[in-house]
């Protein structure tokens, strides 16, 4: 289940509310509520008429955002396959730290 909303603390209660139901169940096996609450959160606004002078949409701000934090295989998964062997790999594309 996931528990959605603007009410982040609200939100944290009402899926504990839930987990505490759930593992009543019988059969019911592994209930947590899965996100921790103290997380960092990172919010930035786009100016969409800005962005749209320079061709790009909110999709695209958020795609390089997340490659940017997290790598490509968030954004748009790669494999390269070795010819010798057939192992496929995952490539991930990061941007150093420091950057």
């Amino acid at each position: 289940m996931q528990v959605l909303g603007r009410d982040l603390v609200g939100n944290q209660q009402v899926a504990a509310a839930i987990g505490d139901k759930i593992r009543h169940v019988r059969g019911a096996v592994d209930v947590r509520v899965q996100q921790p609450a103290n997380l960092s959160r990172f919010e930035f606004a786009v100016d969409r008429t800005k962005a749209s002078m320079l061709g790009l949409t909110e999709r695209d701000i958020a795609g390089s955002v997340l490659l940017n934090l997290s790598g490509s295989s968030q954004v748009q998964p790669a494999f390269w396959i070795d010819g010798q062997t057939g192992v496929q790999y995952l490539l991930n594309v990061r941007v150093p730290e420091y950057r």
